[in-house]
């Protein structure tokens, strides 16, 4: 996988995706991706460019700027490890917290939301995990913060309120605590699997 960029317009029928230039896509698997409220920051998840100890090739978070018409200056961040996975950013629209999933020890099972804090200056805060109310002994994924800061929608295959594998849910941050996730429902949820 890659990433591509299009533009939006108005009433135009032939609008081509354009390829993003390297050093963003490589030779390897790139996405998903958000961005910053401005769009002129990008976070992207990507395949570790090593091996791990046990030849597991886990994903990592980077960042790139938009700087004269292109995507620059790709980081890797802080927060990434060889040995465990982190993907599927997530910015917050204020650009002050990014929610990830990772399987990074410590967690409740397979995978699990976590958040990070951002300075003014774009430094990262402590690792936080969701807790136990959100993330499950199964796995969380595909991650979406609604511009409200508060709504978050993700995939999960371990809360009990199952219709599939994955299914889709909502939990609000309130009074300091996520609620308890809301399973979206069919026709959203099936018994296949949404992520």
């Amino acid at each position: 996988m890659d990433l591509y960029t299009v533009e939006l317009v108005k009433d135009k029928t032939d609008n081509a995706p354009k390829y993003i230039q390297k050093p963003l896509n490589s030779g390897m698997h790139e996405g998903p991706a958000c961005f910053s409220a401005d769009g002129q920051v990008m976070y992207f998840t990507a395949d570790n460019r090593t091996a791990n100890q046990a030849g597991i090739v886990n994903l990592k978070i980077y960042r790139a700027y938009w700087k004269n018409g292109i995507w620059t200056d790709r980081q890797e961040l802080p927060i990434n490890s060889d040995a465990y996975s982190n993907g599927h950013p997530v910015l917050s629209a204020d650009g002050k917290t990014l929610y990830f999933v990772s399987d990074r020890p410590g967690g409740f099972g397979g995978s699990d939301i976590y958040s990070v804090a951002l300075d003014a200056n774009g430094k990262f805060g402590a690792v936080k995990n969701l807790g136990a109310h959100v993330n499950t002994e199964g796995d969380e994924m595909g991650v979406f913060l609604h511009p409200d800061g508060k709504t978050l929608f993700f995939a999960s295959n371990g809360h009990a309120e199952s219709f599939g594998g994955y299914d889709i849910y909502k939990t609000v941050f309130d009074k300091g605590a996520w609620t308890k996730p809301v399973n979206l429902g069919y026709p959203i949820n099936t018994h296949k699997e949404e992520i």
